[in-house]
Formats: C-alpha cells, sequence, structure tokens
C-alpha cells in the first residue's frame, strides 16, 4: 500500500493496481459476493435500497483513495523499528506477484481483510485490551497489598498473616495477566502487524470519506466498515506498547469522518452512530486528542451544530457528555477548587469550542431554542424520575422496617434497584444542569424572553423542593444558573414563586387546554380557532410546525393575540390578590 511518504513511487503500489470505480461496484454488485447481499447496510437493507435508489447511476463513480506507507510506528514513535519486518515483505511481494493484472481480485482481498477483521480479529483486540487492563488492575493490588503486609507485620501479627495470603493471590493473578499480555502481544503487536492494522484502517477511513460524497453511494456500504474503522483504530490505539501521536499520519481523516458522519441521515441504524458517539467520547478525554479536534476544519464548522442537533430522546447521553467535556469540564460554580486540586494533566474544556458554541447558538436561534426546549424536557424527566424513585425507597423501606432487614428477599431487591435508579438519576440530573449551567453562562441574555425564563424558574423551584438527594449536586449548578443572570438564591426563589401563586379555582376559560394553566398572554390558533397560552404553543413549534388540535401547518408568526381575553385574565388576578 505504498501510496506515498519516504520511498513511494508517486503514484504507488495500491493506486496503480485498484481502479477507481472498483469499490463502486462492489457495493453495488447484487450477486456476487454473496456476503454483501445478506450484510447490512449503512442505509439499511439492499432489497429495500435496490428499490428506492438507481443504482445505474452509481456503478461507473470514481474514487480517489490513497494511503500513505510511513505511519507512526516508523516515523520515530518507535526509535528501535527502521524498517518492516523482512517476512512481511517477502509475503508482500509474492502477493503483488500473484495478482498480476486481475485488478479485480484486489479489490477482493482488501474487502476480505475487512471482513476477515470484523468476524475474528476485532473480539480478540478487545480481549487483549480488557487482559492488559487486568494486568494492570493485578499489580496495583499486589504492590498495595505489600505495602499493607509490611506495615501490619510489627503490629498485628493476625492481619499479617492475612495480607500473606492475599498477596500469593494476588502474585498469581500479575503472574497469569503477564503470561496472556505476552502472549497477545507476540499475537496481534508485533511491529508489521500494527503496520497493515494502520494502513488498513487509513485506507477505509478514506475509502468511506470519498464514498460519502456521493449522496446515495454512501448506503450501499457494509455496516461492517465503519465498525472496523473504529475497531481497529482504538486497538492500535490501546496497542503494546499504546500509542497516541496520530496526528500527521491519518488522525485528521478518522477525525473528520467522525464529525462529518456521527450525525448523518444516511446512517440509519443508531447502533452505528453509537459507535461512533462512543469513539469521539473516548478521544476527547486525552489534551493530545482534543487539541486535534480543536485543529480540525471540519470539526470547527460543523461539530457543535451537529451535537445540537443530535440532542434528542436517543443519542442526548452521548451528547450530554461530549459538551460537558469540550465546554463544561472544571468550568462550573464550585468546580474551581476542585480544579486547583487535581493533577494538572486532567483534561478541562476547550475554550475553542466554547467560543464555537457560543456563536452557533447566537447564529442559529431556531437550533439554540429546540436544543434548549429539549434540555428542559429532558432535565424535567430525569428529576421526575429521581423523585420518583426517592419515594419508592422510603415506602420499602417503610414496609421492611428499615434498609437492609430483608435483604435477600424480594424486596430487598427491589430497594437496591430503586437505590441504582435513584443514583443514576442523579447523576444524569447533575450532567444536565452542567449544561445548562454553561449554556447560561455564555449565552445568560437568551434566558430573559419568558420562554426560557418561565421553564428554568419552573425546573429551579422544583430541584429546589427536593430534600432527598445530594445537596451539593444540585445546588452547584442552580447557584451557577442564577449567579450568571443575576437571579436571587434558589430558596428565595421558591419564596418569590409562592407570593404569585394564584388560586386553584381558575375559571375555565381562563385554562390552557394543553397544560391546563392559567394562560398570560393568550393566543388563537388561525386553524383550529383554538385559544391557548403563548409559552405553550412556542414550545410545541419548537419541534413541530403543526396546530396541536388538527395538525395543520402553523407557524409563530400566524398567531393572533387574544387581547380582550388576556384583559380579562389581568383584571381576574388583580381581584385575586386583593
Amino acid at each position: 500500500t505504498n501510496d506515498s511518504g519516504e520511498g513511494g513511487s508517486g503514484d504507488g503500489v495500491l493506486k496503480r493496481l485498484l481502479p477507481a470505480t472498483a469499490f463502486s461496484k462492489l457495493f453495488l454488485e447484487r450477486d456476487e459476493p454473496d456476503h454483501f447481499v445478506d450484510a447490512s447496510r449503512l442505509g439499511g437493507t439492499f432489497s429495500h435500497l435496490k428499490k428506492s435508489v438507481d443504482m445505474d447511476k452509481l456503478k461507473d463513480l470514481e474514487l480517489d483513495v490513497n494511503v500513505p506507507y510511513q505511519s507512526v510506528l516508523n516515523a520515530g514513535i518507535y526509535d528501535s523499528v527502521k524498517s518492516l519486518d523482512s517476512t512481511f515483505m517477502e509475503y508482500h511481494e509474492q502477493f503483488l506477484e500473484s495478482i498480476g493484472d486481475d485488478t479485480e481480485l484486489v479489490t477482493l482481498v482488501l474487502d476480505s481483510v475487512n471482513w476477515l477483521y470484523h468476524l475474528g480479529l476485532a473480539s480478540k483486540c478487545k480481549q487483549a485490551s480488557l487482559q492488559l487492563q487486568n494486568q494492570v488492575s493485578a499489580i496495583s493490588q499486589l504492590e498495595d497489598a505489600t505495602k499493607r503486609s509490611a506495615e501490619a507485620e510489627p503490629i498485628n501479627p493476625e492481619y499479617h498473616k492475612h495480607l500473606k495470603e492475599a498477596c500469593s493471590l494476588f502474585r498469581e493473578d500479575v503472574i497469569e495477566s503477564v503470561r496472556q499480555c505476552s502472549w497477545y502481544k507476540a499475537l496481534l503487536y508485533t511491529t508489521w502487524k500494527q503496520e497493515a492494522m494502520f494502513a488498513m484502517c487509513i485506507f477505509q477511513t478514506r475509502l468511506l470519506l470519498a464514498v460519502s460524497e456521493h449522496e446515495a453511494l454512501l448506503q450501499f456500504v457494509p455496516e461492517s466498515y465503519v465498525e472496523t474503522v473504529m475497531d481497529s483504530f482504538h486497538a492500535f490505539r490501546r496497542g503494546v506498547p499504546p500509542v497516541r501521536c496520530w496526528r500527521g499520519y491519518g488522525l485528521e481523516d478518522i477525525i473528520t469522518f467522525l464529525v462529518l458522519h456521527f450525525n448523518d441521515e444516511r446512517i440509519v441504524n443508531p447502533d452505528v452512530r453509537d459507535v461512533m458517539f462512543q469513539s469521539i467520547s473516548v478521544l476527547l478525554q486525552y489534551r493530545d486528542f482534543v487539541v486535534a479536534f480543536e485543529e480540525n476544519k471540519s470539526a470547527q464548522e460543523v461539530f457543535i451544530e451537529s451535537l445540537l442537533e443530535c440532542f434528542d430522546s436517543r443519542f442526548w447521553i452521548p451528547v450530554s457528555n461530549i459538551l460537558l467535556r469540550l465546554c463544561c469540564k472544571g468550568m462550573g460554580f464550585g468546580e474551581q477548587q476542585q480544579k486547583k486540586k487535581e493533577e494538572e494533566d486532567v483534561t478541562y474544556g476547550s475554550l475553542i469550542f466554547q467560543q464555537l458554541l457560543q456563536d452557533t447558538c447566537k447564529g442559529n436561534q431556531k437550533l439554540f431554542d429546540a436544543f434548549v426546549n429539549r434540555l428542559f424536557t429532558i432535565c424535567n424527566w430525569t428529576a421526575t424520575e429521581f423523585t420518583v424513585a426517592s419515594k419508592e425507597i422510603k415506602h420499602l423501606s417503610e414496609r421492611q422496617g428499615g434498609i437492609g432487614s430483608s435483604g435477600g428477599s424480594t424486596g430487598g431487591v427491589e430497594l437496591q434497584q430503586q437505590q441504582r435508579k435513584l443514583t443514576i438519576m442523579v447523576e444524569l440530573t447533575q450532567n444536565l444542569l452542567r449544561l445548562l449551567e454553561a449554556v447560561v453562562r455564555i449565552l445568560p441574555n437568551a434566558f430573559n424572553s419568558s420562554l426560557h425564563s418561565s421553564r428554568l424558574l419552573e425546573l429551579a423551584i422544583f430541584l429546589q423542593q427536593q430534600q432527598d438527594v445530594p445537596a451539593n449536586g444540585l445546588q452547584l449548578p442552580l447557584c451557577g444558573i442564577c449567579k450568571s443572570l443575576d437571579w436571587p438564591p434558589p430558596e428565595e426563589l421558591r419564596e418569590k414563586m409562592q407570593e404569585e401563586e394564584v388560586p386553584d379555582d381558575i375559571p375555565d376559560e381562563f385554562l390552557d387546554p394543553i397544560q391546563y394553566t392559567l394562560m398570560r398572554d393568550p393566543v388563537t390558533l388561525p386553524s383550529s380557532k383554538v385559544t391557548v397560552d403563548r409559552a405553550t404553543i412556542q414550545r410545541h413549534l419548537l419541534s413541530d410546525q403543526t396546530d396541536p388540535f388538527n395538525r395543520s401547518k402553523l407557524e409563530i408568526k400566524d398567531l393572533i393575540p387574544d387581547l380582550e381575553l388576556k384583559e380579562k385574565i389581568k383584571s381576574w388576578i388583580r381581584d385575586q390578590k386583593k
């Protein structure tokens, strides 16, 4: 695959042997090879795609794909590596001689490499990574037990004896882990194999980028191509020793593909997009990869916008985690002191992406409003769920006569499940509040509108009423929000809300027909002639541009203010206060 770099011939072996239309024809093949017909495609099943897409227009599409010969391994990361293994080079020459002028065979060989890795080697690389983690854990446990044993010997002989037995067991675990890791290193992580893995990973990434430039062709690519790129990249990154210095040797292509296509509607399987989200989340844990994202042109142009668009009921958890790492980590109220205490190499938010988030939200008001609306909705749901779990824990505890009294019974299992649910929901709510705090901090003026300020106030009051959850986890981001907006503290907001409460006996004509709350700014929908509160219909139109009562098309400019009813409501409120 010597297409460029030192020792390259310019045009390169792969470019000379591989026709530009080879893979476009392979992806569209109706009959052979059989595994292509049965394989899941990025756009759905092959039988569905061939009915909805004109395949004849795609067969002759040319794809320009190059692979750099020089990789991170022989570019100085491993100083001891000067050239490829001689055995590998011998196989390489034999392969070129056997191919001759059969260019179709080259395409099938490259495709076979993808499938062999996807079906066989990928699982082995994951096992190797797990074994490496086990080795690190076993060594750490042995060192800790040895240290505690030495300290306990003169003080507590019995405890010292117990620790010596534990050390023997930990030592056996270390020996077994080292043996397994040595085997995997010899089997999977020889230099020439990592070179080959690197070249194939970059080749398939550039192939996918070339294919994605053609609207319909990407839909015919098997899902295994994307999964293999992600798996092989992380296997190489977690190799022995791990390699993280990809910049300049293909990392730019991988980041470009991730950024452009994790929100690509042509990829219909959410599991494939989940794999891409996971890859982004893993990379952003390391500062050098964060810098690579910051320098990537595609990430600068579309990354934040795509993340905001993806913040929905399916992907809100990975999107919120990514936004927290990029724009919020270490920046929230109460986090600055913690940041000073932690190690210097911990990755904190990116100033570049914070600015990009601010620019994106300012430049696309419709996207910003829809994102904030979904953020409020999901945060309300998680807060409600942990409230329900908290009440259920109280009920189960009272029924059992105390927590843990019936740990082995059905009630004990239910109690543990509710406790896990409470922990998870509180953590998710904390993350969403930190994200909301960051958005309020960079765009405080956007929350002066009644559309967002009313929902923010309702959420703050609701969370302030929760007494059975960790105080700091929820109160700190709420305090940060109040500080950014120059609001009084949350407890004072609660008192203010109570003062403005209206009686329960509201006349029916003043009630919003959707929320069943008092209307403050009634408007009439032109098609259905139904009167609703402006804030209610604005929330609805952020996600659905139709009249909720007859599904006819509706825009915010079509709303008709009901001034007469508005004056009646104001007069009624004044009378109630008297």
